[in-house]
Formats: structure tokens, sequence, C-alpha cells
């Protein structure tokens, strides 16, 4: 019998420990335009309740002992990689939320433009009502949580790249860790680039339309019918051509995750004139390539005018791609007196929907 999760196609990316819920709805959206992030809470005093998550996480992502022993809250971060339009995911997040128990109408926290765009259509379908809250806003409040106050079950200890002189290192975070100033680089649908000196000082500077909607789009050409087979056919290519950061590279370890669902995309659901699945993976790996190359072309530009050397990529169309943001990065880092620091972080497409969420009080 299928889960719930598979029901509806969702997949449980991560988790972080609350101390209390913030709000009354117990989950929030972030509708993007492609995508659809969920989040919700469960209390870990209840075992029974919070099983039925741990049968469907990738384990090897959490530990599950500190999870259970912390007694306080559980914060899951949910997507659907499966490509359906935005109005079958939003009826699959409820279909899920309903029978999941969580379905309460009332106040729901949202951002992302989907958020202006359904509010009608959540409000008297579902019987909803939707509390917005500003995008860039959003993902400003996700990323000091994420990188300040939100306890996550990853294994691994966080770290970031440090580009200095042509050499890229991985440094281990701690306490004296600075992340701000910085630029912010959503990388969703479009692309924003957010100057933050604080929580409560930003600006958005810049963004292209050309991201991960595009890179996506193009991809339908070649038979790719959702998120997860992008994601595993760029891995794909990065591994059979041994792609890595470069021989001056030092690496101890990277807690990146490594999302990649089973590939739904047989060779007879492809235009046949593309040829074979190594040309496959070569398109999709050379566009999403193209992209960044691009985009790092202006991140660097802007960041060298503010003077900022530290660099916070998010976004669900980061994910499997941080090989070739350090190389495009560090190709245009001469315009940062050649040193620039890079930060990542497992929940990258979950800035959005967890700043909406934590920003929304109880009422």
């Amino acid at each position: 019998m299928k889960s719930l999760f598979e029901k509806y196609s969702l997949d449980i990316i991560g988790v972080g420990v609350l101390n209390q819920v913030p709000n009354d709805s117990h989950y929030g959206l972030d509708i993007g335009g492609t995508l659809i992030k969920l989040v919700y809470t469960l209390s870990l005093e209840n075992d029974e309740l919070f099983e039925y998550e741990l049968e469907n996480m990738r384990k090897n992502f959490y530990d599950i002992e500190a999870l259970r022993s912390n007694r306080k809250y559980v914060i899951f971060c949910l997507i659907a990689p499966v490509n359906k339009e935005i109005e079958l995911q939003i009826g699959d997040i409820f279909g899920f939320l309903k029978e999941r128990g969580l379905y309460k109408p009332n106040s729901v926290p949202m951002t992302g433009g989907g958020s202006v765009k359904f509010k009608t259509i959540l409000e008297s379908k579902y019987k909803i009502k939707v509390v917005r809250f500003d995008e860039m806003k959003s993902i400003v409040n996700g990323c000091f949580e994420l990188f300040g106050n939100l306890s996550t079950g990853n294994l691994q200890q966080p770290h970031f790249y440090s580009i200095l002189k042509g050499e890229t290192f991985l440094v281990r975070m701690d306490s004296h860790t600075r992340i701000f100033p910085s630029l912010v680089i959503s990388v969703g649908s479009g692309v924003s680039i957010i100057r933050v000196e604080n929580q409560n000082q930003f600006e958005r500077v810049s963004g292209t339309r050309f991201g991960g909607g595009t890179v996506f789009g193009i991809s339908k050409l070649l038979g790719v019918e959702n998120y997860g087979d992008l994601l595993k056919l760029y891995s794909s290519y990065e591994r059979k051509n041994g792609q890595n950061l470069g021989e001056s590279t030092h690496l101890s370890g990277c807690f990146f995750k490594e999302f990649v669902k089973e590939s739904s995309i047989t060779s007879s659901s492809l235009p046949q004139y593309l040829g074979e699945a190594e040309q496959k993976e070569k398109f999709v790996h050379n566009i999403v390539n193209m992209m960044y190359s691009d985009l790092s072309y202006l991140i660097c530009l802007i960041s060298s005018n503010y003077k900022y050397e530290n660099i916070v990529f998010c976004g669900n169309y980061v994910s499997n791609h941080h090989k070739i943001i350090i190389k495009s990065i560090k190709k245009y880092s001469y315009m940062l007196n050649d040193k620039v620091n890079v930060f990542f972080h497992y929940l990258d497409g979950f800035f959005g929907a967890i700043g909406a969420y934590l920003s929304h009080k109880c009422n």
C-alpha cells in the first residue's frame, strides 16, 4: 500500500527542531513558478504520529536519535518533484494535509508569486485565509533562521567554500563564522540577487528571468517530465565524466544533500532525433552550466561593487549544482581580489517557506 507521500508525490527533504510551534496553522507554503514547498510541524512527544514521517525519511541525512531525544517540535520540509501544473500541485498538497490530519481552515502563512496568483482559489476552494509574506523578506528571514537559529537533524557539521587566490578550500563553520553582509542569490524559476546587510536591512539589487524555470522548460524538449529527472540526468553526467572542483581543491567531506529521485525517463518517451542517453545528459549538463556561468559573472560584478566577500546560494535549482557554481564563481573571482566565500545549505530550497512560516506568530 502506498504511503501518503507516494500517493501525492511528495518527498521529505529535511528537518529542523523548534522549541515551540510559531503559529496555529502548523504549516506554511512557498508557491513558486514551477515548484511548491511545504513545511509543517509535529510534536516529538507524539511517537506514533512522528513514526509515520520517520518511515519515509532518507535516514542518512538525519540524526534520528537526536531528534527523538529532543522532545520538542520538528519541522518537516517537503517538495513535490513530479512535474504538474501548479493548481494540481496545490491539490496534492492539501490532499496530503487533509489525510495526514494537519489541515485546518484558518490562517496559513505563504510566500512566492503563487500566493498572489492563486489567492482566490486557495481561499474559496480550500477555505483558508492566505497570510502573505513578502518574498524577499521571507528568503532573508529563512537565511538567518537556517544559518543561525534553527537546529537541523543533519549528521554533518556545516561547511562553506572559500576561494582564495585560485585555490578552493572547504572550511568548517563555527561560532566565529560571519556570513553577513553578503549577496543572497535565490535561484528559483527566475533569479533574484539580494544585498543583505542584516536581517532588517536588505534590498533586491538585480536578477534575471534565466533561471531554473528556463532550464527546466528547455529540458522538457528532451522528455524530462519532472524535477527529479532533471537532477538525475545532470548528476549522471557528472559521475560518468569525473567532474570535480579541480586539482587545487582541498575537501574533507561535504554535508550537502544529493536529491535524486528514480528517473521516470524511458528511451521511448524521448524524441528520437536527439540521440542516446549520453547526449541527453550532456545537453542538460551544458544548459545548467551555461546558466550558472552567465549568472556568476553578474554576481561577481555586483559583489565587487559592494565589496562583499560572502555569497549565499538558495533555491531548489541550486540542488546538486554546487560544483558548477563554485567553478563559475572561481572563474570570475578576480573581480573580488581573488577572495570569496560561498555558502550553501542542505535545505537550500526552503529559505522562503521557512522564513514565512516562522514569521507568522501565534494568534
